[in-house]
């Protein structure tokens, strides 16, 4: 029995170290990542030197029967790719597997297409200079989110426009909203905490409505739980999962190099091409994809941005790489205030549409939006007027 305790006390002092350790490692992670963030952010004194575009925006406005054209088809196409049923009816993981986009990559890119779609409807409406036609506008783009957004995907627990409506609350504030960054960013604030604060709801209800065992008295609680909510936390997990294999392995880890980054590349061809040409892509391999490294062990899926920059560069990577995400993210910004222009606006609200997936769920989702602003780019160099 003794000997037994003292096996038991030296694996309890064991366990104690290695779970200290990986509590330190995490933390340092997070604090070079967040400052160099952070530093990205602040470089220059951008907050205090920002500059807005004052008058009408720049932008030239659709005809009025192709916005009314496009927002039918919109709904048309949400409809035919978007899951059957409801969460009052099944859990969410049992009407997923009905769903279009949910079981391909390619209509899933169709899904991320649609959200930037609306958002040209919606630059379009909000920098309108005919008032009937921007009631009219309004009025067209109010009935398509609430088709979209609410009844083809939150009443269906699917979360792909939780981007979309982010974007949204940026843009409209941007256009209409006061001038000053601390105006502006208080304004911001409200839809940032509503957003984040749906997300979890969301996520706890899409699992329970359909059985009707939702504790509403305690759906606060149930927020702030993060191992209820699933992927979206996920990309908390796979930090510990980072590491945990880093202390188990230090003498045999290596870093990849870049490897990772490299990968991307031959992972932006659609899916429907690459299976075509009988190429596979690293996206869709366990070994390619870092939002499935830690997954089944760690996590239910999802990756932090800092577990791809630590597994290539190591420490230098947690500085390099959210500092260029930050200057990124802060010049796309400015030259949406500084301009006021369909493009920067459009890329402005492409950013804020995928930024929450790409931190959530990996670079890939960036890469791939930025692939979407590019196409739709060379759309609206036709004439739409």
């Amino acid at each position: 029995m003794k000997v037994i305790k003292l096996v038991n006390q030296r694996e309890a002092l064991q366990f104690s170290i290695q779970s200290n350790n990986i509590i330190g490692f995490i933390s340092l992670a997070f604090v070079i990542s967040v400052s160099s963030y952070i530093l990205g952010i602040l470089n220059k004194g951008y907050l205090l030197r920002i500059k807005v575009r004052k008058g009408a925006p720049n932008i030239k406005n659709i005809n009025i029967l192709i916005f009314r054209a496009l927002c039918l088809l919109i709904m048309i196409v949400k409809y035919l790719i978007a899951p059957k049923g409801s969460i009052l009816n099944a859990s969410y993981s049992e009407i997923r597997t009905t769903s279009l986009a949910a079981n391909s990559s390619g209509l899933a890119t169709l899904d991320f297409f649609i959200s930037c779609l609306i958002l040209v409807l919606a630059i379009d409406c909000f920098s309108e200079i005919n008032k009937s036609k921007r009631i009219e506008k309004s009025i067209w783009l109010l009935i398509l989110i609430m088709v979209v957004v609410f009844l083809l995907e939150f009443f269906k627990g699917e979360r792909t426009s939780i981007g979309l409506v982010f974007a949204l609350a940026f843009l409209y504030i941007s256009f209409k909203g006061p001038n000053q960054f601390n105006l502006r960013f208080k304004k911001i604030s409200l839809p940032l905490i509503a957003v984040i604060f749906g997300a979890f709801t969301l996520s706890y209800i899409r699992e329970n409505a359909s059985s009707q065992q939702i504790d509403y008295a305690n759906i606060e609680e149930n927020n702030f739980n993060f191992y209820k909510v699933g992927t979206w936390t996920g990309a908390l997990y796979s930090t510990i999962g980072l590491a945990d294999s880093y202390h188990d392995n230090k003498e045999n880890f290596s870093l990849k190099y870049g490897e990772t980054y490299i990968s991307y590349i031959p992972s932006m061809l659609p899916e429907i091409f690459s299976k075509n040409l009988g190429i596979e892509r690293a996206i869709d391999t366990r070994e390619g994809n870092p939002a499935r490294w830690f997954e089944g062990e760690y996590t239910q899926g999802g990756v932090s941005i800092i577990v791809p920059a630590f597994m290539n560069f190591g420490v230098v990577g947690l500085i390099l790489i959210p500092y260029s995400f930050a200057i990124f993210v802060r010049n796309t910004e400015e030259k949406y205030l500084m301009t006021k222009s369909f493009n920067s606006a459009l890329l402005y609200g492409v950013v804020t549409v995928f930024i929450l997936r790409w931190y959530w769920y990996g670079d890939i989702y960036i890469i791939r939006g930025l692939m979407i602003y590019f196409i739709i780019l060379a759309i609206t160099k036709i004439k739409l007027k």
